[in-house]
C-alpha cells in the first residue's frame, strides 16, 4: 500500500505550526526543569554554604526534582494535544502488541548500555545521569526510591512517548514519510535528554521504539516498551555496587538487539500496513 501523505499548503502550515509549538513547549520546559532543580535543591540543603550541584544529587533532591519534572513534562505534552486537537496516535494497540512491545524492552538497553561503556572509557571524566543515579540508590531512603521509580518507570516513559512518538509523530506524518518521521523524532529524542552518556547511546532505543509506533499505528506499544526498558535499568542500577561499573560484552549487547528486533518484527506486531500510523486528514469545521 503506498505511503499516503497528505503535502496541501493548509496542511503544511499546520505542521510546521505544530513543530515550533513543540520546540517552544520544549525548550521552555527544560530551561523552567533546570530552574526547578536549582530551587528544590536550595531547599533541601542542609547547609546552606553547601554548593547547589552536590544539593542536587542529594537523595531528596534528586527525587523530588525527577517527579517534578516528567510530571511537568506530561502536562506539557497534554496541554499541546489538547491545544491542536489531534489524538497521541492513530489506532488503538491490541494487548498482544503492547505485551510483545514490552519484551523488546527487556533487552533493547544492552546495546545502549555498551555504547555508554565505551564512551565512559573514552571520557572519564564528566558526570551523567547514571553515574549520578549509581552513586546516589544505595544510599537512598524509601520515599526517595519510591520517586525515583514513580519518575523514571512510569511518568518518564508515558510523558516521552506522548510527546516525540505521540504529538511530535502524529504531526510530522501528515507531511513526511515514515522513515523520515522516525529519523526526526529519534533525533529529537536524544537531543531532548541532554546527558553526556545518554545523548549518543539511546540511539538504537529512539530507533526500535519509532519502529514500534510505526509498525502498530499506536502509542501504547512504544510506552510499554520504553517502561520496560527503564525497569530493567532500574533493577540494574538497585543491584549495582556504587563503586563498580561492570561492563556489558558485546555479545550480551549483540544477543539483547537481536532479540528486541526479532520481537519487534513478529507479524502480531503489525496492524495494517505501512500506513497504519498516518493521522486522518480533520473534517470540516461546523457552521
Amino acid at each position: 500500500m503506498p505511503d499516503s501523505i497528505q503535502t496541501d499548503p493548509e496542511t503544511r502550515a499546520e505542521v510546521v505550526h505544530a513543530g515550533v509549538a513543540f520546540l517552544a513547549a520544549t525548550v521552555g520546559w527544560l530551561l523552567l526543569g533546570g530552574l526547578i532543580t536549582a530551587v528544590i535543591a536550595a531547599a533541601l540543603r542542609p547547609d546552606p554554604s553547601m554548593p547547589l550541584e552536590v544539593a542536587a544529587r542529594l537523595p531528596a533532591a534528586l527525587a523530588l526534582g525527577a517527579v517534578l519534572q516528567t510530571g511537568g513534562t506530561l502536562a506539557v505534552v497534554l496541554l499541546l494535544l489538547r491545544a491542536f486537537g489531534r489524538p497521541a496516535s492513530s489506532a488503538p494497540a491490541r494487548p498482544v502488541q503492547v505485551g510483545l512491545a514490552a519484551l523488546t524492552g527487556l533487552t533493547v538497553g544492552l546495546l545502549p548500555g555498551w555504547i555508554a561503556d565505551r564512551l565512559r572509557e573514552l571520557a572519564p571524566s564528566g558526570e551523567s545521569l547514571l553515574t549520578v543515579l549509581q552513586h546516589t540508590l544505595p544510599d537512598a531512603g524509601l520515599g526517595p526510591r519510591l520517586g525515583l521509580v514513580l519518575a523514571i518507570c512510569v511518568l518518564a516513559p508515558i510523558a516521552e512517548e506522548l510527546a516525540f512518538r505521540g504529538f511530535l509523530w502524529t504531526h510530522l506524518r501528515r507531511a513526511l514519510s515514515a522513515p523520515a518521521t522516525l529519523a526526526i523524532t529519534s533525533v529529537v529524542f536524544l537531543l531532548f535528554h541532554l546527558d553526556r552518556l545518554q545523548t549518543p547511546s539511546l540511539l538504537p532505543t529512539a530507533l526500535l521504539l519509532g519502529f514500534l509506533r510505526w509498525r502498530t499505528g499506536s502509542v501504547l506499544p512504544a510506552i510499554a516498551a520504553h517502561a520496560a526498558n527503564n525497569v530493567v535499568g532500574m533493577v540494574v542500577l538497585l543491584a549495582l555496587d556504587p563503586d563498580r561499573t561492570p561492563s556489558i560484552p558485546l555479545w550480551s549487547a549483540t544477543l539483547g538487539t537481536l532479540a528486541s528486533w526479532s520481537v519487534a518484527l513478529l507479524p502480531w506486531l503489525s496492524r495494517r500496513g505501512p500506513d497504519a500510523d498516518v493521522p486522518p486528514a480533520p473534517g470540516p469545521h461546523p457552521g
